[in-house]
């Protein structure tokens, strides 16, 4: 019989696979897109607030807790998922959303940097409801990861700050938990593909970790 391995063992696979997911951010951050268009904050804030308000608040602070906060947010991210919503079945990135996907399905190349460039100068806004015995487990996941389950630390790609690494890895500060925890839960399902780094990262999270950190982002600051 094999013996089990050991906790330092665990450790330094732990630690292999946060270098593996900080060196393809790196190389992400290098090879960042970049529309040929100059995004139009103006014309983004009409836009947001005919089409995108509802659900993301006229600022990009919604007040529904399954919509993500847009304020603030990197506009090349934004711009790449809205492409992703628009692209055609087969070729997106996400599952059938009946919501993004109609919407999307109607922006042009320059609405999308333009409401990429309104949604950027937004002051996000803050996250005061949290359950407090959950964020220091958050906290030392976020941080440190979880080497029982060979699960990277979040800052590997999101930074210490939350502040994320433009375009693939979103700014997670002060999001909602409810959307946090959302997101994590249904990767695979809805958002996932071979070679995606969550894709790969979430499998490795129970759902008690992905309550955590879930609650430690959202008061992030």
């Amino acid at each position: 019989m094999s013996s089990l391995p050991s906790r330092t063992s665990l450790t330094l696979h732990s630690a292999a696979l946060a270098a593996a997911f900080a060196l393809t951010a790196q190389g992400a951050l290098a090879q960042a897109p970049a529309s040929p268009l100059q995004g139009h904050a103006d014309a983004g804030a009409v836009l947001a607030r005919q089409t995108c308000a509802a659900c993301h608040g006229a600022d990009g602070n919604p007040t529904a807790p399954s919509y993500p906060r847009l304020a603030g947010q990197f506009p090349e991210y934004i711009a790449k998922q809205l492409r992703s919503f628009k692209a055609p079945a087969g070729q997106r990135a996400h599952r059938a959303s009946a919501i993004m996907q109609p919407l999307a399905a109607t922006l042009s190349e320059q609405q999308i940097v333009d409401l990429a460039a309104y949604y950027v100068k937004q002051k996000p806004g803050t996250f005061a409801s949290v359950n407090t015995e959950l964020v220091e487990a958050g906290r030392k996941i976020y941080f440190q990861g979880n080497p029982s389950n060979d699960l990277p630390a979040c800052v590997s790609c999101h930074r210490p700050d939350g502040s994320g690494i433009a375009p693939d890895f979103p700014r997670l500060t002060a999001q909602d938990p409810t959307y946090v925890a959302e997101q994590l839960r249904n990767w695979e399902a809805q958002r996932g593909g071979r070679g995606k780094l969550m894709t790969m990262i979430v499998p490795h999270m129970r759902p008690a970790d992905i309550d955590a950190v879930a609650q430690f982002i959202a008061q992030m600051k």
